[in-house]
């Protein structure tokens, strides 16, 4: 059966056995409440959620304060250039954030109903000046929203398009559930591991993310835009035996994999034309052919190296695009 195919029976299977929470977890506004006080704003609203989420406020100082030269400290940092820079225009985009609840919320239901075992974090929505747009810190996952203000935001000016393409409010989402699913199930490396081994991880991670955001789509999830998809599915057999014939399946070098996987406007090992990243999406191939074959696999056996690092995986997956 077409891998294609594969795909869209998974998707619809996976689709049947879902629904929608109307739910939204907890999350600390924390851009709201700095945002407030800059403009003054010190009511009792505010003291109230200063209290509610003094854990979370803990955590983000001390974040920002390793990230950067200055000290700033809980009543300094509403005085900050990138509170004023960046607080307005995150404020328009996401005057709450309840695309962080929604999310929290679905992923949480999905990883239940998916048997899959994910850490119970606090959340807050944040704005800093860092390169990173989440980061956890104890148990605490912080999602700067300034990163996530649209591809054609000004102050993006000079981050790669295909960087560039990737900050938008629906990546978000994607961008969170990965987070937490590769931080509690990183990739395991052994001496026996090879470039399959991690388009075999990253795949597993797709699919993570494809069962536990909410709307998924498989190119999203990938984080392609309609015209990369497509090339990519179109080109889904050439690509593959280019793989297969150039010995850089089981080519050892971790150099290699991360030509495959890392984020690049092209996965020039295979052509200049592909776009980047394309190791992920030849591993879900992978990954997908293999759950239609074993359909009782779960999520948490996919992610695990025993899974990854088996060279007995791709025999037992029947991938073979047309």
């Amino acid at each position: 059966m077409p891998v294609i195919i594969t795909v869209m029976l998974l998707a619809a299977i996976s689709g049947s056995c879902t629904h929608k929470k109307t739910e939204t977890a907890d999350v600390a506004p924390l851009y709201i409440v700095f945002y407030k006080l800059l403009q003054g704003n010190d009511s009792c609203q505010i003291c109230e959620k200063r209290s509610k989420y003094d854990n979370e406020i803990k955590a983000f100082i001390e974040v920002v304060n390793n990230g950067r030269v200055d000290s700033f400290t809980i009543d300094s940092w509403p005085e900050s250039d990138v509170v004023r820079v960046f607080s307005p225009d995150v404020m328009k985009v996401f005057p709450t954030p309840a695309i962080i609840g929604e999310t929290v919320a679905y992923m949480s239901d999905a990883a239940q109903r998916n048997r899959l075992d994910i850490t119970d974090y606090k959340y807050a929505a944040v704005v800093w000046g860092l390169n990173k747009s989440i980061i956890f810190n104890d148990n605490v996952a912080m999602i700067a929203l300034n990163h996530y203000l649209g591809a054609d935001y000004p102050g993006y000016t000079g981050i790669p398009d295909y960087r560039r393409a990737r900050k938008t409010a629906e990546m978000l989402p994607y961008d969170l559930t990965e987070a937490v699913i590769a931080t509690q199930f990183p990739y395991v490396r052994t001496n026996g591991s090879t470039a399959l081994s991690r388009i075999l991880y990253e795949g597993a991670l797709t699919e993570a993310k494809l069962r536990l955001t909410p709307d998924a789509t498989e190119a999203r999830a990938l984080g392609y835009d309609d015209e990369a998809y497509s090339y990519l599915t179109e080109h889904e057999a050439e690509i593959w035996k280019t793989l297969a014939t150039r010995n850089i399946l089981y080519d050892i070098n971790e150099m290699t994999a991360s030509r495959l996987v890392d984020e690049l406007p092209a996965t020039n090992i295979i052509s200049q034309n592909t776009p980047g990243q394309a190791g992920r999406f030849i591993g879900h191939r992978i990954v997908a052919s293999y759950l239609l074959h074993h359909p009782e696999t779960t999520l948490q056996h996919i992610l695990s190296p025993d899974f990854y690092n088996s060279h007995e995986t791709l025999v037992a997956s029947d991938y073979s695009p047309k």
